[in-house]
């Protein structure tokens, strides 16, 4: 791989001339936080958070998910367009992991990799379906092969639309716009979101998705990989209370700026490998644990002065 750059975002912020108190801090030892915490907590007393799903389920929480895209799917199968994408996918697995290709696409179709998850939507049919998921993908999200088939994989978002809007708002609505069927930007996109285990547990899903092309229709192919990293308390599992998700959706603005800030040096790194990008993520995240407050007030100051993966993308 190429070497390594520093990200122009990522340089120690000059506009600070002079520092009178200087305190660190974490998170979760807040007393909002911590009280936010126990109402969380007696709020899930004795609640099943595990949804029961079938496939004629449309409603996840807040979320609208119907299955509209049955026809995609079978299409899909029928056509044994799966080994077509792979091979042509070939040239991207060599560039995004440093192991054998025919070595790495057995271990995805065989649940063999823990670690990244595969799966392949379809963006002329009706609200970008998907249309195949590997084996870990059910593994990594609860959610059964039969169940994410033929609907759009908005089921992994929070299911609080409050707290979706504020933790994943601007990642969303990049997304959103690259799965529209007549999309004509970059072909490439890097995203980071708060997603939602089936059992109500939250993780941070770090994607990249590519379009390809399979028998003159285009396809989206993505692979993501959970980022086990810092993330608050609060926000850790889900709670269906209304009343403390706005409250939780109150108390973040602070991270989540943080957490854009992160978004938005990803958006330019999408030449670089997932397997890089992963433990750059995993290492600004765990730096977010911690809050500086300088002169009274939070102050975010370059995490341990880390460079980005080469993107190939910086002028």
């Amino acid at each position: 791989m190429g070497g390594r750059l520093s990200c122009p975002c990522c340089s120690g912020r000059s506009a600070v001339q002079t520092v009178d108190t200087a305190d660190e801090g974490e998170w979760d030892q807040l007393p909002e936080m911590i009280r936010l915490l126990e109402q969380i907590e007696e709020a899930n007393k004795g609640v099943n958070l595990d949804r029961e799903v079938a496939k004629e389920t449309e409603i996840v929480g807040d979320l609208q998910v119907p299955r509209r895209g049955d026809e995609n799917a079978r299409e899909f199968q029928l056509k044994n367009l799966l080994d077509l994408c792979l091979a042509q996918c070939k040239d991207m697995f060599e560039d995004e992991f440093d192991v054998p290709v025919a070595n790495l696409i057995s271990d995805l179709l065989k649940e063999n990799t823990k670690k990244i998850s595969c799966a392949i939507s379809d963006p002329a049919g009706n609200d970008c379906p998907l249309v195949y998921v590997s084996p870990y993908f059910e593994a990594m999200t609860g959610y059964p092969t039969r169940f994410c088939l033929g609907r759009s994989c908005r089921f992994l978002q929070p299911t609080a639309l409050i707290v979706n809007d504020a933790i994943n708002f601007n990642d969303r609505e990049r997304l959103r716009a690259f799965c529209k069927e007549d999309y004509d930007g970059p072909k490439t996109i890097v995203a980071l979101l708060m997603n939602e285990k089936k059992d109500g547990r939250r993780f941070w899903n770090l994607l990249k998705m590519s379009y390809v092309t399979l028998v003159d229709k285009k396809y989206i192919f993505a692979m993501q990989t959970v980022i086990d990293s810092y993330m608050p308390k609060v926000l850790r599992t889900r709670t269906d209370e209304k009343i403390i998700n706005e409250l939780i959706a109150e108390v973040m603005d602070e991270l989540v700026a943080k957490v854009d800030i992160l978004r938005k040096r990803l958006s330019y790194m999408t030449n670089a490998p997932l397997t890089q990008l992963r433990e750059f993520v995993k290492d600004h995240l765990n730096d977010m644990k911690k809050r500086v407050i300088v002169n009274g007030q939070s102050w975010d100051s370059n995490p341990k002065g880390k460079k980005a993966p080469d993107s190939g993308a910086w002028q």
